[in-house]
């Protein structure tokens, strides 16, 4: 026996509490154990807490912050009313003060309930609730991690959305996996949702093998929406979508500040009078950090003899634009494109063969068009301050042994572009987005078959 050491007790008790705390990556305050300082334990986490709260920094606030108007500061709200059109298409501005007002009131430890609402919403598009989407589940998984280091304080706050009245809004909420249960009754038809991708060069060593993975899941969810049209993809056409996705993500994540990329889809119906069967596709893939341009501009002296190349072009075109209708962003994102041009060429020459691929299969696959539907099939790039839209008027082309893509009718990268296909945008993107939308028909496909095409 020994005599008992109140003092050497204590001193253990405290080790072993201080070992605890740093095992969850907290802050020690110290030992307390009697019930009358259980109050000053609080009070003394709770600081803490806001300690922490003042010090931690959020990567993609800051990030998202420094685009667009950022002299822009709104306070948080407890309800963000989404305008009555959102769409990221023709008011790219619009739907990126919306999202930054819903960022703002995310990080807000005031507000521990907010509502969007898409009550007056009556027209949006896939890419504005992509991006939303995105952001929402980015900022949601970053207070979570911050939740589980502090003490007594919870970050993260109760998200409501508020549907449209609008039933084709509610449709693609709904598609978007934004709000659930019934909609109301329309001709656009929520069909399935492919699940919500997002992949980082962190995450484990075998990353190549997950965007490898992601690549043939995408391909396996077209290929489902093919087959709703008594149609399917080729061994050959298989094998060539899991490249040319798989090559998108891997530009996505190399242009990123986070290395991040992320990627979704649905499948949507048209009913029409004639009881014709007209499927929608939507595809996005997006990354947030540099611009195509900056990318290129980043590695100019790295790829001199690439970038001089462009350069003459670029020269070449402006003598050309008399009204001033392009910027360089504009023309060098639109050279960025070609077969054969990457800001890493300079690593591996056969880099630079994904892009015009990807654009070209896709509009292939999916050239169908209706203008009694007012249905046409396009390709968006949104890149910094810069939009560039591919669709069946300007395909890209083949020349000697590669694609391109001029945007303009002589099918001459000489010459200008057409400047509805190219364009600058009122709100800088911070890194680069790729929507596609096809649209699949029973008819059209088989006539494409028996006529030896894709």
């Amino acid at each position: 026996m020994k005599k008992y050491n109140k003092k050497r007790e204590h001193i253990l008790k405290e080790k072993r509490e201080r070992k605890k705390f740093k095992r969850k990556g907290k802050i020690y305050l110290g030992s307390f154990f009697n019930q009358s300082n259980e109050g000053a334990l609080s009070r003394w986490r709770t600081e803490a807490d806001y300690k922490i709260l003042k010090n931690y920094k959020f990567p993609m606030h800051e990030f998202l912050n420094n685009y667009g108007n950022i002299d822009y500061k709104p306070l948080p709200k407890a309800i963000i009313k989404i305008p009555k059109k959102f769409r990221f298409e023709f008011e790219p501005s619009v739907v990126f003060i919306a999202i930054k007002e819903i960022r703002e009131s995310l990080i807000s430890n005031e507000i521990k309930s907010f509502t969007i609402d898409f009550d007056k919403c009556q027209i949006t598009d896939f890419a504005s609730l992509f991006i939303l989407r995105t952001v929402i589940d980015e900022y949601i998984k970053e207070l979570r991690k911050l939740d589980k280091r502090l003490h007594t304080l919870q970050i993260e706050p109760e998200v409501i959305v508020k549907r449209s009245s609008n039933s084709e809004v509610q449709a693609k909420l709904k598609a978007c996996q934004i709000i659930t249960g019934k909609i109301d009754e329309t001709k656009f038809i929520p069909i399935s949702a492919m699940n919500f991708y997002t992949g980082t060069k962190s995450q484990s060593r075998y990353n190549e093998n997950k965007k490898g993975s992601v690549a043939t899941k995408i391909r396996k969810y077209i290929d489902g929406c093919l087959r709703e049209h008594e149609t399917r993809l080729s061994p050959t056409d298989e094998s060539n979508f899991d490249g040319i996705i798989s090559e998108i993500l891997n530009n996505a994540e190399d242009h990123s500040d986070f290395n991040t990329w992320y990627s979704y889809g649905n499948f949507f119906q048209h009913n029409s009078k004639k009881g014709e069967f007209i499927g929608e596709v939507n595809l996005a893939f997006m990354n947030f950090g540099k611009s195509i341009y900056e990318g290129l501009l980043e590695t100019s002296n790295d790829n001199m003899h690439q970038f001089k190349t462009l350069q003459k072009a670029h020269d070449s075109v402006k003598k050309k634009d008399f009204k001033n209708k392009f910027t360089s962003e504009n023309l060098f994102t639109l050279y960025a494109l070609q077969d054969g041009v990457s800001r890493l060429k300079f690593k591996r020459q056969s880099r630079g063969t994904g892009t015009m691929t990807f654009i070209n299969s896709f509009l292939e696959l999916g050239d169908f068009e209706s203008t009694s539907h007012n249905l046409q099939p396009k390709l968006l790039i949104y890149s910094g301050r810069t939009k560039l839209k591919c669709d069946n008027k300007f395909k890209p082309f083949k020349k000697d042994s590669g694609f391109y893509l001029s945007l303009n009718n002589l099918e001459d990268m000489a010459e200008l572009p057409s400047a509805s296909h190219l364009e600058t945008i009122n709100h800088e993107f911070p890194g680069t987005l790729i929507t596609v939308k096809l649209y699949l028909n029973k008819e059209h496909l088989h006539s494409k078959i028996e006529n030896g095409n894709k």
